[in-house]
């Protein structure tokens, strides 16, 4: 019975940080901590508690999310954690209050000792905008400002977040920062998700203007970032930028692919290799802003 019991423990918390998507809620958290690093002080205190800020707020948005969002897993994704019966509903909900709860304590105790109100307001609007994403007036069911709300969470609070720490807001290095944001545009999320989004009446841009057409928008969007790349290497230089256009360029280049091909398991290629490219460019520039400014 013991041993019972603890096996159910092991698989709910199992379940619990899959539910949180724990491939993409690190990769914020690391962001945020890069932020940090981009001011050229490397606090190892300021670097972990932005870090933990935005992976709790994160945690708290994907959990949410799939809470809101189980009658379409139950089509597009039936083996996450709620659809598949390993966790309950009360369960989750416990969970994302737990996480956004944290999430705003870290928020006081960063801002308490450093006394940023640029940092603390960046920080909380980053967390009023997780949270309207799902919750009324579903913010997530607006075809193509769901995709900025998501691709800001994922680049320009974290970024910001961490660099208004320690400099001004007007100082940051915002070619970076647009440049990832619009790549952030790649998670073509929306593309796999169809089926069951279509079922329950969500309307994103592949539902209302077909996955070709929304395929041609989304490879625009990401062009941006080669057009910021582009210029901002023509304009300092900087080798980090001649390293990211090709990346940059490919990412673009494999969304377009969409057109060709609708088949479900080259959408999930498609996806997860533009997932690479954005983690890798990402890291590259700003690795490479950190190293040369």
């Amino acid at each position: 019975m013991k041993a019972d019991n603890v096996q159910s423990k092991r698989e709910i918390l199992t379940a619990l940080i899959e539910l949180m998507l724990i491939k993409s809620t690190p990769v914020c958290a690391l962001t945020a901590a890069l932020g940090v690093a981009t001011t050229g002080i490397l606090d190892p205190k300021s670097i972990t508690m932005v870090a933990l800020i935005f992976g709790t707020l994160m945690g708290g948005f994907f959990s949410l999310d799939s809470v809101k969002d189980i009658e379409a897993d139950k089509i597009n994704k039936p083996d996450r954690p709620i659809p598949s019966g390993r966790l309950s509903i009360k369960q989750a909900e416990s969970f994302v209050v737990i996480l956004f709860s944290l999430s705003v304590l870290f928020i006081i105790t960063l801002y308490a000792s450093t006394s940023s109100l640029q940092t603390l307001l960046l920080a909380f609007l980053g967390l009023v905008l997780a949270i309207s994403y799902t919750l009324p007036p579903t913010l997530s069911r607006i075809p193509l400002l769901s995709n900025a709300i998501l691709a800001s969470l994922f680049t320009i609070f974290p970024l910001l977040t961490g660099w208004t720490l320690f400099k001004p807001l007007n100082q940051a290095p915002f070619f970076i920062i647009g440049a990832l944001f619009f790549l952030a545009w790649g998670d073509i999320e929306d593309f796999e998700d169809v089926e069951g989004d279509e079922f329950v009446g969500i309307k994103t841009l592949p539902i209302l203007i077909g996955i070709k057409k929304a395929a041609v928008v989304f490879s625009l969007i990401v062009s941006l970032s080669l057009i910021i790349g582009v210029y901002a290497f023509l304009t300092d230089f900087k080798s980090y930028w001649l390293i990211s256009l090709p990346q940059q360029f490919t990412m673009g280049f494999l969304i377009l692919q969409l057109i060709k091909t609708q088949e479900k398991n080259d959408i999930f290629r498609i996806h997860y290799l533009c997932q690479i490219l954005s983690i890798s460019t990402g890291l590259t520039l700003l690795i490479g802003y950190i190293l040369l400014g």
